[in-house]
């Protein structure tokens, strides 16, 4: 249960959630979060850290413990075949940390100023009422049931209802906060799948992202911390054998509790994942010891038709999806959390939420590629050009960020 009403219900403790709930927790703004989770995730997609997102986490007191658990990335490698074609020098560099350890890190420095995730909460329903908002609030406990054969089910424990001044959804591609607004979840891409594979090898190590470009395929090679390595594939003709929850979450579970053998589903044989190296990276030559996690995961192009309404308002996934390579929606989310924390902390001024619903919504409409389109100075060389489109969902940062990383290869935003 929750001792009282807080000033502010964060809907979602993934990292825009927690992110935003220390920002406002470090403003002296009172924060419940609640997730209808178990716990944080076991693995997770995303695991690169933009260099605008450190800056971020240095004002929020967390950098330092989150480089140390880092593996930093000063370049981003473009190859096509057995060609490498171009590179990127970054000028500040990409902090590879799982997601899962820097939800833990985030967490922790919650825990550390009394606030504390609700985990098995599931906010099941919201309404605006007496000028604020109206959450209802379901808490789930495991049970024995069975009397020949016993079983452990998750049964709702407890039904809780609170008013709260302010609600901020950060609950991902089925937020609850999103259809409390009545916003669409608008398709701006086509969805891809992804066969990811993290493993062992004797590769040698380095300090860059690589990125493969195929004729429709963009794989990308990713270092991780500790020795082991990323690959994801793309699977541009892939047909689930079963639907997935949705968009980001994994074909073999959500892996917060288990991963249910995943060598079951065939793209995700080894002998698939060695014929996907030789025939889209037969430059990398390192051998495989051992596969220490693989899944297929689904990627949607979508935006919400708004931000926010009254005093229900989102950040991340709830607002936004968005391809893989690129980390664009988890690291972006994490700037407007940061922005709406500082709206509400400082009153929540009409005018200020309806520029955070323009500046956001003007952003991925540049990531998403619907304004502001990008295109080869006289300077690109010829396969630049070519891949220009492509190229750009893969590079860090938007805005004048995105333009400056971009400039590297001659291409303007």
């Amino acid at each position: 249960m929750f001792e009282a009403a807080p000033d502010v219900l964060i809907v979602g403790a993934g990292p825009v959630g927690l992110f935003t709930a220390l920002t406002l927790a470090r403003q002296g703004v009172r924060v419940q979060i609640a997730d209808s989770a178990f716990w944080t995730c076991a693995h997770s997609y995303a695991l690169a850290l933009h260099p605008r997102t450190l800056g971020l986490l240095k004002q929020a007191g967390v950098e330092p413990e989150i480089k140390r658990k880092s593996l930093l990335l000063n370049r981003i490698a473009f190859y096509d075949g057995s060609t490498r074609k171009a590179e990127i020098p970054l000028d500040e560099p990409l902090a590879v940390s799982r997601q899962d350890a820097l939800e833990s890190i985030l967490e922790d420095a919650l825990n550390h100023i009394g606030v504390r995730v609700q985990w098995r909460s599931e906010v099941s329903a919201l309404w605006p009422e007496n000028g604020q908002v109206r959450a209802k609030i379901d808490s789930f406990e495991r049970e024995s049931r069975g009397y020949a054969i016993a079983h452990e089910e998750w049964v709702v424990a407890n039904c809780k209802e609170l008013e709260v001044p302010w609600v901020i959804g950060a609950d991902g591609y089925d937020s609850s906060v999103r259809r409390a607004i009545d916003a669409e979840f608008v398709q701006t891409g086509a969805p891809q799948y992804y066969a990811v594979f993290e493993f062992e090898s004797d590769e040698p190590r380095c300090d860059e992202l690589r990125v493969a470009l195929g004729e429709d395929t963009t794989d990308a090679l990713w270092p991780l911390p500790n020795g082991h390595w990323r690959w994801s594939f793309e699977l541009p003709y892939y047909k689930a054998a079963r639907q997935l929850a949705g968009p980001g979450y994994f074909l073999t579970s959500r892996l917060r509790d288990h991963d249910p053998k995943p060598f079951e589903i065939p793209v995700l044989e080894e002998s698939t994942f060695r014929t996907l190296l030789a025939l889209r990276a037969p430059w990398f030559k390192g051998d495989i010891r051992s596969i220490t996690w693989r899944t297929v995961v689904r990627f949607e192009q979508r935006q919400a038709s708004q931000y926010g309404a009254g005093r229900m308002w989102l950040a991340g996934d709830s607002a936004h999806l968005t391809g893989p390579v690129g980390v664009q929606s988890m690291n972006v989310g994490m700037q407007e959390g940061h922005d709406l924390a500082g709206i509400i902390a400082g009153g929540g001024n009409a005018l200020k939420l309806q520029a955070y619903n323009d500046r956001w919504t003007g952003v991925w409409r540049q990531l998403h590629g619907l304004d502001k389109g990008v295109h080869p100075s006289m300077h690109a060389n010829a396969w630049i050009s070519d891949h220009v489109a492509r190229i750009l969902p893969c590079l860090p940062g938007y805005g004048n960020e995105l333009v400056e990383v971009a400039n590297h290869l001659a291409v303007t935003a």
